[in-house]
């Protein structure tokens, strides 16, 4: 089951990796040093909401009994 898993996320995320592998360096330099401006707790706030923000967005997503097919379009 290991295997197959990590098999399909080799043809799957293979290109979403990428994304991650850039944003979080980004996304600690830009956190940190308004971090150490602002606040570190402040900075914990702000990120908690944008995750809370994309978590809601993608809960409002149509599913494929409302669209069909193109539900999977905004996937990849």
């Amino acid at each position: 089951m290991v295997r197959l898993l990590g098999t399909a996320a080799a043809l799957v995320f293979n290109r979403l990796f990428a994304v991650g592998f850039v944003a979080r360096p980004l996304g600690g330099i830009i956190i940190g040093h308004d971090g150490d401006r602002v606040g570190r707790k402040s900075m914990l706030v702000l990120t908690l909401t944008i995750m809370g923000i994309a978590t809601f967005l993608i809960g409002l997503l149509p599913t494929y009994e409302q669209i069909g097919p193109w539900a999977a379009v905004g996937k990849f």
